[in-house]
């Protein structure tokens, strides 16, 4: 496997029928990007930050944990 292949973790953005369900938290994001980490992939980023970190507590939060440039 190329581990430099393209790998983007969406976030969740609950509409229409699926209005149920909670969108993920900062934390889910960031866990879910370090366990995609964990399998040797090197070019992940996160999508929807706007979904997932609407503050900007959340997303110095986030950058501290994953970095600039995985969103």
């Amino acid at each position: 496997m190329d581990r430099s292949i393209p790998f983007t973790i969406l976030a969740f953005f609950p509409e229409y029928r699926m209005k149920k369900f909670a969108r993920p938290a900062v934390w889910e994001m960031i866990e879910a990007y370090n366990r995609v980490k964990a399998t040797g992939l090197e070019n992940i980023r996160l999508g929807n930050m706007g979904v997932f970190a609407p503050t900007k507590v959340d997303q110095d939060y986030l950058m501290s944990c994953v970095g600039k440039g995985v969103f």
